[in-house]
């Protein structure tokens, strides 16, 4: 099997997965290009590449070839880290009394306050250790996935 299939295989996987995201969309008007989607489907692309090959090593003799590939998926999880928030975790709590109100599971409104707080330290965090972070709101769903935050090496150098 050549490299230029391995990586057909995984294109057209990816290109897939990322379409496939869209199923879980139930009405048109909220069909449109998301960069989050985009981002998820080269998170899942790169994984599935990283496994692919280790399952498939014997069949790729090409060890610079191969370190490339491993690495390149790596990178995918280093580069970059996409953040969905929301306001506050008063939010929070509405959206998951609403989602359980049509048969999803609730979440104790404890754990939602703590989750929203351990969220915000984590994402100091990562902003401070990361290349680059994207933070987008979800507050508001009439205009969900608003991108609000960019952060370069540390340094906030964009809002919208």
């Amino acid at each position: 099997m050549t490299y230029k299939l391995f990586a057909g295989m995984i294109g057209t996987s990816t290109g897939g997965m990322y379409g496939l995201m869209y199923l879980n969309t139930y009405a048109w008007e909220h069909v449109w290009w998301s960069e989050t989607r985009f981002y998820m489907a080269f998170l899942m692309g790169a994984t599935m590449a990283m496994i692919m090959l280790g399952f498939m090593l014997s069949m790729y003799k090409n060890k610079k070839v191969n370190i490339s590939i491993f690495a390149g998926s790596i990178l995918v999880f280093l580069e970059v880290l996409y953040l969905i928030r929301i306001k506050d975790a008063a939010t929070s709590i509405q959206r998951v009394s609403m989602r359980a109100s049509q048969g999803a599971h609730d979440v104790p409104n404890i754990k939602l306050r703590a989750r929203f707080k351990r969220t915000r330290a984590n994402l100091a965090r990562a902003i401070q250790r990361l290349p680059h972070v994207l933070v987008f709101d979800n507050s508001d769903l009439s205009h969900p996935y608003r991108l609000v935050e960019r952060h370069r090496d540390g340094e906030r150098v964009d809002e919208r």
